[in-house]
C-alpha cells in the first residue's frame, strides 16, 4: 500500500517557541515512521526514527525523533554536507511546481538545502532564506566529533510557506514530499526513507517516489 500523511493546521503553533512546538506536535499529530531500509546490501543499520508535521497560514512544521548508536555533528555552516553528520531529511514538492525542495538537517540544526527540477540543477538557498527556517535542536547549536552509544534527539524545523511558494490565501490541497535518515560519514552509517525508494544505489533525489501529504 502507498504511504500518506496528514498534516492538519494549526495556527496555534506561530505563537510557541520552537522547543514548545516540538513538544505540542510530538503529542497532538501523526507519527510517521522512517524506517524503510530500501539499500540492505549497502547499509543494514536501522535507527529509530519519526517525524510529526502540521502547518500553519506561515509555517510548515516537521518534529523528528531519533534513537541511534552514536551521534556525530562535525557540520556547523550553511550548505555544508550535514548528511554525513546524524541528519534528517523533509523532501518536498508543491502541485503547482516542477521543482522539489530539500531540506537537510544535522543533529545541531545546521541546514543544506536547495530546489531543483532535476539533481544537477541544484539553487541552492541564500544565507537569508536558510536564516527564515525557524529551528530547535536537543543536542544544541555547536559541533561535535562522533560520540559512541546510544542517542536520543529531537529536532523541530519550520519552513516558511513563502520560501516554497506557497501563498496562504491559496493553500494546495496537498503537498507530496518523503522523510529521510541518514549519516553517511558515521561509525553505522544508513540511509533511511518514510515512503519506499527503488533505485540500484542510496538516492533521495527521485521526487517519483515522493508520496502524497494531505494539507488538512
Amino acid at each position: 500500500m502507498a504511504k500518506s500523511a496528514q498534516f492538519l493546521r494549526c495556527n496555534a503553533l506561530d505563537a510557541l517557541s520552537m522547543k514548545e512546538c516540538g513538544e505540542y506536535i510530538e503529542n497532538n499529530f501523526q507519527k510517521l515512521y522512517v524506517d524503510t531500509v530500501n539499500w540492505p546490501s549497502v547499509t543494514a543499520y536501522q535507527p529509530i526514527c519519526a517525524v510529526m508535521g502540521a502547518y500553519s497560514d506561515k509555517y510548515l512544521y516537521a518534529h523528528f525523533v531519533v534513537r541511534e548508536n552514536g551521534i556525530l555533528a562535525e557540520n556547523c555552516k550553511n550548505l555544508s554536507p550535514v548528511a554525513n553528520d546524524s541528519c534528517v531529511e523533509f523532501f518536498l514538492k508543491t502541485p503547482t511546481s516542477d521543482e522539489y525542495w530539500n531540506f537537510e538537517f544535522n543533529c545541531i540544526g545546521a541546514v543544506n538545502a536547495s530546489h531543483r527540477v532535476t539533481r544537477p540543477d541544484a539553487i541552492r538557498l541564500t544565507d537569508e532564506e536558510i536564516a527564515s527556517i525557524k529551528r530547535h535542536s536537543s543536542c544544541g547549536t555547536e559541533p561535535f566529533g562522533e560520540k559512541p552509544g546510544i542517542h536520543t534527539w529531537t529536532l523541530t524545523v519550520a519552513i516558511p510557506l513563502t520560501l516554497i511558494g506557497i501563498n496562504s490565501a491559496d493553500m494546495p490541497s496537498h503537498i507530496s514530499g518523503n522523510f529521510y535518515k541518514c549519516a553517511g560519514k558515521a561509525t553505522h552509517p544508513h540511509y533511511l526513507s518514510w515512503a519506499p525508494i527503488k533505485s540500484e544505489k542510496p538516492n533521495f533525489h527521485l521526487p517519483e517516489f515522493f508520496a502524497r501529504i494531505q494539507l488538512v
